[in-house]
């Protein structure tokens, strides 16, 4: 965030002149870039695997129902 946020705004909005389209330019590249990280990210499903506590008993039984039926889709 801070580096194509602010970074981004400084250039845009500073030294390439821009003013506060430069600024809004900058946010909006920041947002979208940060969206299409999270996107891959959700796709890509490594984070199904990984836990920081312990399911509670029975909870494998119904994820693997979940992961089943979203592989259906």
């Amino acid at each position: 965030m801070w580096c194509l946020g602010v970074g981004g705004a400084w250039l845009l909005g500073v030294q390439l002149g821009l003013g506060l389209v430069g600024v809004w330019i900058a946010m909006a590249s920041d947002e979208w870039l940060r969206g299409v990280a999270m996107l891959l990210r959700w796709r890509s499903g490594v984070w199904r695997r990984l836990a920081l506590v312990d399911p509670p008993a029975g909870a494998a039984v119904a994820a693997v129902a979940v992961l089943e039926l979203e592989e259906g889709l």
